[in-house]
């Protein structure tokens, strides 16, 4: 476990342990750097049969991410956030935000699926994707690790219109508006129940278990 002894945090490292269908092991391991304004700029995931490097950049109004054979811009509203995602030149995302600066819609133009989201008190309530129904129960002594996303729903669908989970990566750095303030706890799909399990330090989860077949550990460098 790594001793988080600082508010001033952020993310070096993810792993990931899953056990999948057949019984077998799968292993994620993804490393993180910064730039001088600390946003993510660099990315690399490693699997069993390979390594991917995906890179980010940042201008005005725009964020460009990049990674062999795929271009993804990202273009930005008044406020700083996502409203499109252009893959390889082809529209494929379109986000809404509210008055609050939250994410409330995004629209995957590609399979025409509607993902709406709906909040109280800055936390996540309700979800829906098309006819399926999300809810959300909260560990309210716990900071949600936005990195979380990745494996989540709705979130983890939403955002992975591409298979890198770049939109992960800016969810993180507030580019997909505000984001949840307390830990999930437990995520209810239609009547079924996804327990969440953490281990934590001062607030911040190093250690999270997602059901019964999936691990993350998160790795911090503190200032």
């Amino acid at each position: 476990m790594t001793l988080i002894d600082s508010n001033d945090c952020k993310v070096i490292e993810r792993r990931e342990n899953e056990t999948l269908d057949n019984g077998k092991e799968g292993k994620i391991v993804q490393h993180f750097k910064y730039d001088n304004l600390e946003r993510i700029s660099k990315v690399e995931t490693i699997t069993e049969d390979k390594t991917l490097v995906t890179t980010y950049s940042y201008s005005e109004n725009q964020i460009n991410v990049a990674a062999p054979g795929l271009k993804i811009v990202y273009n930005l509203n008044k406020d700083k956030l996502i409203e499109s995602a252009v893959v390889n030149e082809v529209k494929k995302l379109q986000f809404v935000y509210n008055s609050n600066k939250q994410l409330v819609s995004a629209h995957n133009l590609t399979n025409n699926r509607k993902f709406n989201l709906e909040y109280i008190e800055g936390n996540l309530t309700k979800a829906s994707v098309n006819e399926t129904r999300y809810s959300f129960k909260y560990d309210e002594y716990i900071d949600f690790p936005s990195f979380g996303t990745i494996s989540i729903e709705p979130f983890n669908e939403m955002f992975s219109e591409n298979g890198l989970e770049t939109a992960h990566v800016l969810y993180t750095s507030g580019f997909l508006g505000e984001k949840i303030k307390y830990a999930i706890s437990t995520v209810i799909q239609m009547g079924s129940d996804t327990k969440l399990a953490y281990v934590h330090t001062n607030r911040k989860a190093t250690n999270y278990i997602i059901g019964n077949n999936k691990s993350i550990e998160l790795l911090y460098k503190c200032k």
